[in-house]
C-alpha cells in the first residue's frame, strides 16, 4: 500500500489551503471546482509567492520621507520638487490619512510609487573645465505619488510589499480570464445579431458566418471551464519573473537639482531607483519610505480638514 500513498497528493496545512483559496478567488472562483483542487494548484502558487517574497527583499531600506530629509537626501530631492510638496502628497493619500487616524504610532512605513516622466531639454553641460550651452539632455521628473503596503515597521513592510507583488501577479492572471470572458461575450452578441439579420433577410454569407460563430462560441465556452482556465494562467504563475520584476535605474543629479536620465554624465550625485515592471505599461518607480506623523499634520489646512470631518461625523 506504500505505492498508493505515494500517488495520493500531499495534504496541505490550513495556512496553505487558505492561501490557495485566496489566490483562486482573485483569479477565477470557478477554479475551486477544478480537478485536484487545492493540491494541484499549490506548487505554482507557492513558487510565485516565494518569488514575490524574495523580490520584496531586494528593495533598499526605507527612506525617511520628511522635509528635513529634502536638504540632505538626493533621492528625496529627485522625487519631490520642493520640501512643501512632501506633506502635500501625504494629505492626498487616503490610505495614509486613514492609517494614522486608526493608529497611535508616530511613524508609518509604506511603499511609495511615482510615475516617471522623461523629456528632452536643452541646458548647460560641463566638459572638463568648459561649460557648454544648449546641450541636448534627457531629464526626469516624478509625479502621482501614491502609498501602498502600509505597515507599522520595516519588517512588516516587506511582508506587505510581497503581498502587493503577489496580488499584482494574480491581477495579471485575472486579466487573462477576463479576456476570455470578453471574447465569449463578443461572440454571443455577434450570434444574436446574425440570427436577427437572417430572420429578416436570409443570406448564404450570413448563414456561413453564423455557423462559424457558433463553432467559435463553443470553443469560447470550453475555454472558460475550470480546467482550461488553469491551463491558461498556470504558465504566468509558474514563471513570475517573466511578468513581474524590479529593475534598477541610475540617475544623475546636477548642482541645480535637475534629475538626468543619462547617468553616464559626469555628475557628482547619483541615485538608483527601482522600476516595477509588469504592474502596468507606465513607468512605475517604487521606494520604501518611513513617514513621520508630524509630516502629515504639518500640511497646510490638515487640522481644518480633520475638524470638518469630525463635525460631519457628529452631525
Amino acid at each position: 500500500m506504500d505505492w498508493l500513498k505515494r500517488l495520493r497528493p500531499a495534504r496541505l496545512d490550513a495556512a496553505t489551503r487558505a492561501f490557495v483559496a485566496w489566490c483562486v478567488s482573485e483569479i477565477a472562483p470557478n477554479l475551486a471546482h477544478a480537478r485536484g483542487y487545492p493540491q494541484r494548484f499549490a506548487p505554482a502558487l507557492l513558487a510565485a509567492r516565494a518569488y514575490c517574497d524574495a523580490l520584496a527583499q531586494t528593495l533598499p531600506a526605507p527612506m525617511l520621507l520628511a522635509r528635513s530629509a529634502f536638504v540632505v537626501q538626493p533621492q528625496v530631492r529627485a522625487l519631490f520638487a520642493t520640501a512643501a510638496a512632501i506633506p502635500a502628497a501625504l494629505t492626498q493619500s487616503v490610505a495614509v490619512r486613514d492609517w494614522f487616524a486608526g493608529h497611535d504610532a508616530d511613524t508609518i512605513h509604506a511603499l511609495m510609487g511615482v510615475r516617471l516622466h522623461r523629456r528632452q531639454v536643452f541646458g548647460l553641460a560641463i566638459q572638463g573645465d568648459a561649460v557648454q550651452r544648449e546641450v541636448a539632455q534627457e531629464v526626469a521628473s516624478f509625479a502621482d505619488h501614491t502609498f501602498t503596503a502600509l505597515a507599522a515597521d520595516a519588517r512588516a513592510l516587506r511582508t506587505e510589499i510581497a503581498r502587493e507583488l503577489m496580488f499584482s501577479l494574480l491581477t495579471q492572471a485575472r486579466a487573462r480570464v477576463e479576456t476570455l470572458v470578453a471574447i465569449q461575450q463578443a461572440l454571443t452578441e455577434e450570434k444574436q445579431v446574425l440570427q436577427a439579420d437572417l430572420r429578416a433577410r436570409p443570406d448564404a454569407a450570413r448563414q456561413q458566418r453564423l455557423a462559424q460563430c457558433l463553432h467559435e462560441l463553443h470553443a469560447a465556452h470550453a475555454a472558460l471551464d475550470a480546467e482550461s482556465v488553469w491551463q491558461h494562467v498556470e504558465p504566468l504563475l509558474s514563471d513570475p519573473a517573466a511578468h513581474l520584476g524590479l529593475h534598477p535605474h541610475a540617475f544623475g543629479i546636477d548642482d541645480t537639482g535637475v534629475c538626468h536620465v543619462d547617468a553616464a554624465q559626469t555628475l557628482r550625485t547619483r541615485i538608483t531607483l527601482c522600476e516595477l515592471r509588469g504592474r502596468d505599461r507606465r513607468h512605475w518607480m517604487v521606494m520604501p519610505v518611513c513617514i513621520p506623523r508630524a509630516e502629515l499634520e504639518s500640511a497646510p489646512g490638515y487640522a481644518a480638514r480633520l475638524a470638518e470631518a469630525g463635525r460631519w461625523l457628529t452631525i
